[in-house]
């Protein structure tokens, strides 16, 4: 998250302490936790709509964690150089074996396609081992911005609940499951 844009959702206090945490969205997760076993624990909240926002909120949990591990798996290096290395070898010897059953003209043009070919791969698996370090994923994380942006944008977007009021937190007609 961009210190911004939590500058701009959040309070100061609230935005530095999140600015210090290692784990930005575990932080924010547990916080959540806490605010709703909170308001849980004072009967604010019916048990089975905890329960409903709770398994939510494993679901992000599960999520994020997958990204973590995402961000965090090492790739051995040795891995990467032991396949370009092979196919470099591969490709150095195939006109080797090809000489004797075409003409030179045929070779050459089959090793140069073959060489693109599985030069390609290679490149393309580079970037799959490590997609957050070589492409260019600024599209993407500018879409989940414009989409936060959008959301906030929403004239009658209640940021935080409103204790003061004395209205029901659920309007009449909303099922209660109960």
């Amino acid at each position: 998250m961009r210190d911004d844009i939590l500058t701009t959702l959040l309070t100061e206090d609230e935005a530095e302490w999140l600015c210090t945490q290692r784990s930005r969205p575990l932080s924010v997760l547990t916080r959540m936790r806490t605010l709703l076993w909170t308001e849980f624990d004072a009967e604010r909240l019916a048990p089975h709509f905890h329960y409903i926002i709770e398994m939510d909120l494993k679901d992000i949990d599960r999520s994020i964690a997958m990204c973590e591990r995402l961000f965090t798996s090492p790739i051995p290096p040795n891995m990467a150089r032991h396949g370009l290395r092979s196919l470099t070898l591969w490709l150095a010897l195939l006109p080797l074996v090809l000489a004797g059953s075409m003409p030179a003209f045929f070779v050459v043009m089959w090793v140069a396609t073959t060489s693109y070919i599985y030069m390609g791969l290679d490149e393309l698996g580079a970037k799959v081992e490590q997609p957050f370090k070589i492409m260019p994923l600024w599209q993407l994380c500018h879409l989940a911005q414009l989409n936060v942006e959008e959301s906030l944008s929403s004239p009658n977007f209640k940021m935080r609940l409103d204790r003061a009021s004395k209205t029901a937190a659920f309007p009449e007609g909303v099922p209660t499951f109960g």
